[in-house]
């Protein structure tokens, strides 16, 4: 159960399932990488300190908004290996010789 505080606190969506936000196919390129953006900067926040409902709207609204990118975006670019598992650092990331 969510109480007023839970949205008082600032964590849009802790009411429940309502929308929040423009319709993914609704947002101009530049606004759904926005958008985008905007919810990997917050999640470690929503994550570690929001309620299960605002959490779990956080879940379907970057769900959303990245099913919408790869929709638009089919061929965006790729680097190779990464998240396979065997990625490559780039030369002098993260003080990686090279």
């Amino acid at each position: 159960m969510t109480s007023g505080a839970d949205q008082a606190a600032g964590w849009p969506g802790a009411g429940g399932a309502e929308p929040l936000g423009v319709p993914p196919a609704e947002l101009s390129d530049e606004n759904l990488l926005r958008e985008v953006e905007s919810l990997h900067r917050t999640r470690t926040d929503a994550l570690r300190h929001g309620p299960e409902p605002a959490l779990a709207q956080h879940d379907r609204r970057t769900a959303e908004l990245e099913a919408e990118y790869l929709r638009r975006f089919p061929d965006r670019e790729v680097t190779r290996g990464a998240g396979a598992g065997e990625a490559e650092s780039p030369r002098g990331y993260a003080g990686i010789d090279g």
